[in-house]
Order: C-alpha cells, then sequence, then structure tokens
C-alpha cells in the first residue's frame, strides 16, 4: 500500500508546481493544467449541447404530448376542482398544458405520410406566444433555460377566433440534436426526393383545427451584408393584389415549385422559420422558410408529390451566388455607393427588379430594405418627388441628364445614355446633400427599349 501511495505522490509531483522547481519546470506545469481545463470545459460543454439539454427537451416534449393527445388531468387538486379561468371557446385538449403556461397558443404536428421518413414525427409541439419574439429563444415550456428553446409564434399575430391575419408565422431553433426545426435545413439542398415528403401539416390553436399544404422552401439571408432583404414576416396584407404579389415573391424564391397546390385570395398562410446551416443555405446570415397555405373546406388533403420538382429559376439571395462563384442573376442590379459622414444620409441599395419603389430621401420600402434617389411618375418614368425643382437637357452624344433640387438641398442628377438604335445602355444618378459632402453614384446597365428609371415599380 506504501508503495502505491508513494507512486501517486511522485505522479502528482510531475504535474503539480513546487516552490523548488524552476521556472521551467513552472511553465510546463501550468500549461499542463490551463490544457486540461480546456479539455474539460470544452467535454462538459459538448456534452451538455448535444446530450443533456436534447435529453431533457426531449422528456418535456414526451411529457406535454402525453397532456394533449390524452387529456391527463391527474395534476388537478384531490377534489378534482379546476380553479383555472380559461378563455372562452378554448379546446378543452389544451387544458393541463393551458394549466402550467397560460403563453400556450397552439399546437403543430408534421407528417409526411411515411413511417419511415425523415420528418415523420419530428415536429410535434407546441407553440406559444409572449409579448415579444426574445422570450422563448432560449426558454422551455416551464420558462427555464434551454438552448433548445420553444417554438413560438410571432408576437403579432392574432390567433383569436375573429382574427383578421393572413400569415401565421412560427420560429424555433435548428440545433446539432435535429430537434425544433432543424430538419428544414434538409430542404435547402435542392433535394427533391425531401421536398415530397412533406406535403402537410396540421396546425391546431386554442380556438380551431387546421390542415395546412406546404408551397414553398425558401433559402432567404436576414442581414443587408449579404445582399436585398426580402421581408416574409408580414401578417397582413392591403387587399387580394397584395396578398398574391407577396405569394409570387415567395415562389419566386422557392426552392421547389409544388404544382399541386395552388394559393388564392383569402387563404391563410403559415409560415415556418428558422436559422440556416452556412454549409446547406451558403449564407452567413441565412434562414430556411417553410410557407403552407390553409386547407379550404371540402378540399382533399392529398397532394400529387409527382408535381412537386426543383424550381430552376429559383431566385436566391446575392450572398448566395457570390459565395459560390455563379453567375449573378440580372435581377440584382450593380450599386456603388459612396458615403461621407453627414447630418443627414442618402441609403442606396441594390434591389431585385419589380420588388420595390423609392422616393427622393432615405425611405424604408415594403420588404425591409432602404433605398432613395426619384419616384416613379403615371407614365413609368423617373421625376423628383414633392417639393423638388427639375431641369432636363439632352447631348448630342445620346446623353440625356435630369437634375433635380429637393426643399433640404439635396440634389439629384440622372444621365441616361442611348446608343444609335435608341437602346438604353447606361443609367447614372448622382445624389449629393448639402448639409455636408454626401455624394451616392449608382450604375446600372440594362437592355431595355423602354424608359428606364433607377428604381422599380412600387407594389406592396
Amino acid at each position: 500500500m506504501k508503495r502505491i501511495v508513494k507512486g501517486i505522490v511522485n505522479g502528482l509531483r510531475t504535474v503539480i508546481p513546487v516552490v523548488q522547481d524552476p521556472a521551467r519546470e513552472w511553465v510546463r506545469k501550468l500549461a499542463f493544467w490551463m490544457a486540461l481545463l480546456v479539455f474539460v470545459g470544452a467535454g462538459y460543454y459538448l456534452a451538455d449541447d448535444l446530450w443533456w439539454q436534447p435529453q431533457q427537451t426531449k422528456e418535456t416534449q414526451g411529457l406535454l404530448r402525453d397532456w394533449y393527445y390524452t387529456g391527463n388531468d391527474d395534476d388537478l387538486p384531490a377534489d378534482g376542482m379546476d380553479d383555472t379561468v380559461y378563455p372562452d371557446g378554448m379546446d378543452p385538449a389544451f387544458n393541463r398544458l393551458y394549466r402550467n403556461n397560460n403563453d400556450v397558443r397552439g399546437w403543430m404536428t408534421f407528417k409526411s405520410g411515411n413511417d419511415d421518413a425523415i420528418f415523420e414525427g419530428a415536429i410535434d409541439n407546441p407553440i406559444v406566444q409572449a409579448a415579444d419574439n426574445d422570450v422563448y429563444l432560449n426558454k422551455d415550456f416551464w420558462g427555464k433555460y434551454n438552448k433548445s428553446g420553444t417554438l413560438f409564434f410571432d408576437y403579432r399575430n392574432d390567433l383569436s377566433p375573429d382574427t383578421q391575419d393572413d400569415n401565421w408565422i412560427v420560429y424555433g431553433h435548428n440545433l446539432n440534436s435535429q430537434l425544433m426545426f432543424s430538419r428544414f435545413n434538409w430542404l435547402a439542398t435542392g433535394r427533391v426526393d425531401r421536398a415530397r415528403l412533406i406535403t402537410t401539416l396540421t396546425m391546431n390553436t386554442l380556438y380551431e383545427q387546421g390542415t395546412y399544404k406546404v408551397f414553398a422552401v425558401m433559402v432567404v439571408n436576414a442581414e443587408e451584408f449579404e445582399g436585398p432583404v426580402f421581408n416574409y414576416l408580414r401578417t397582413r396584407f392591403q387587399g387580394a393584389d397584395s396578398f398574391l404579389h407577396f405569394v409570387d415573391e415567395i415562389r419566386r424564391r422557392s426552392v421547389y415549385d409544388f404544382g399541386d397546390v395552388d394559393v388564392q385570395a383569402g387563404d391563410r398562410l403559415l409560415t415556418l422559420s428558422t436559422c440556416g446551416n452556412p454549409r446547406d443555405t451558403h449564407l452567413k446570415e441565412g434562414r430556411v422558410v417553410v410557407v403552407a397555405r390553409r386547407l379550404r373546406e371540402g378540399e382533399s388533403p392529398e397532394v400529387d408529390v409527382s408535381k412537386t420538382v426543383l424550381n430552376e429559376d429559383a431566385l436566391y439571395p446575392l450572398a448566395w451566388y457570390q459565395n459560390q462563384k455563379l453567375e449573378v442573376p440580372e435581377e440584382y442590379a450593380t450599386t456603388t455607393t459612396t458615403t461621407s459622414t453627414t447630418e443627414a444620409q442618402t441609403t442606396v441599395s441594390s434591389l431585385p427588379s419589380g420588388e420595390t419603389s423609392a422616393t427622393i430621401g432615405e425611405t424604408t420600402l415594403t420588404d425591409g430594405t432602404t433605398t432613395s434617389v426619384s419616384a416613379p411618375t403615371s407614365d413609368g418614368t423617373t421625376a423628383p418627388s414633392a417639393g423638388t425643382t427639375a431641369s432636363t437637357a439632352a447631348t448630342s452624344a445620346g446623353e440625356t441628364t435630369t437634375a433635380g433640387t429637393t426643399a433640404d438641398g439635396t440634389t439629384v442628377t440622372e444621365a441616361t445614355t442611348t446608343d444609335a438604335t435608341g437602346e438604353v445602355t447606361q443609367t447614372t444618378t448622382e445624389v449629393t446633400t448639402t448639409a455636408e459632402e454626401t455624394t451616392t453614384t449608382t450604375e446600372s446597365t440594362t437592355t431595355t427599349t423602354e424608359a428606364v428609371t433607377t428604381t422599380t415599380t412600387a407594389t406592396e
């Protein structure tokens, strides 16, 4: 025994610094302990991230599913009396969930129709809603910290029986554990066989039960440094035209064409959003978005998946093309911007054609981007907005120059160059703010023979 103890002591002396050790030995031993701490810390983090927290999430999901599907009421007092005040008209299936968390607003189940499919049973969860979209990012159903978070509705959504919302939005994490909305990233790579597995899903709220048919899967960017940001997080629209235009913009960005699923005015949309894996989306701040519309009264839930095909003309974010060194579509104009620090700055963002409008001065657009320069007139040409003065001159070289000055001293000069056939070859716009020196120049080249402007048509 003494020999064993002595061996242990001698072993510890090789790694524990003592006063008699030379400086080099101190450095060696301290480096060992630092490396050991890093190793243990990394191991703990991985175990917590990949096993402990996901395990807790799975246990919670199992318990909540039991409450929802079986109506288990064993949490009631011994006398069986329930003094909880429930919302009028609430589905009794939510009783126990609501008693334990009155932020619960619905239950989502994603079914693929194939027991062996990669999406089967992946989403079968309650959905909550709070006063803002940060509350449940890293909290479980009980409000305790958990990296998996909880599926939640956008705080702006109205989920009441008489809701006027056109689009309900649900957020969920993308996790290494493949919980929540993680598996949606498997749809970002153009695998049609996987897209054909996501035909319908059910979304039951406190007041209604609904089935939804998937009609789009988008890869979008969340930050402007990766290109113009498409605002898919809209909840209401100004009439049928506005709604259908929004649907068209979603379809043109969809990785797949779900040919058997149409969308009509009056349909309610369900948008499911999660963060994108950079390896799948080719974006640093990408999002994978699944969009469905509610099943109409009397409509069959069946979907002809043979009509689900790859969308060869899908519009991806600008950085998606740049990061893969692919040809950039014509929808993205080439924009160069030079801005000095001033009290009144002017911002120009390159925009896909047909998506937004612009006005003199900085304007936030319906898709969330900002732009400036000029406003289109009723005949489709570009003219200064109200409060400006303008002059136009044509040169012998086929260049037409339009200049305007706003009330705050901003000068807008646009030069359009045409060739001998009358075809527009280049449009250059210069914006100068006199509060301090601020010049923004936008250059674009086009092959259209129609009137050319530096903005696109405003369509909500």
